[in-house]
This record gives C-alpha cells, structure tokens and sequence, in this order.
C-alpha cells in the first residue's frame, strides 16, 4: 500500500485498473496522492485508499482511467 511507500512513489508512472496510463504521482499527503497526466496536463487528487499496490516502477490503481474523472481538481 502507498501509505508505507511515501515519497518514494513521486514521479512514477500510474497504471489504472483498466491497464492505461493514468499520468504520474506528483505528491503524497496523508490520505491523498496528486496525479498530474502528461499532455493535458490534468490534474486529479486519488484517496490513498484507491491505489491497488506499487512494483517499484508503477503504481497500481482501484479505479478505471474513465472513474478517475470524479477525482478531478
């Protein structure tokens, strides 16, 4: 889970549940990480509770890239 991991995961590639590229992680809160998507420039706030594990080069999410919307900012 990203609450062990921290800081370690900013930077890194997401991979939605759904296998897309969902952007990259460009902070971590408590509760929350702050995704940032490349080209649009989207940016989006996921509870931590949504991500699904980290492999040490990506992060895994709950959510599918189209139920990232809800998310955000």
């Amino acid at each position: 889970m990203l609450r062990l991991i921290g800081e370690a995961i900013v930077h890194k590639k997401l991979r939605s549940s759904d296998g897309q590229d969902a952007g990259n992680v460009d902070a971590v809160y408590a509760y929350s990480i702050v995704i940032i998507t490349e080209g649009a420039h989207e940016e989006y706030k996921l509870p931590k509770s949504q991500d699904e594990g980290f492999d040490g080069a990506e992060v895994f999410l709950k959510v599918s890239r189209a139920e990232l919307e809800k998310y955000k900012v």
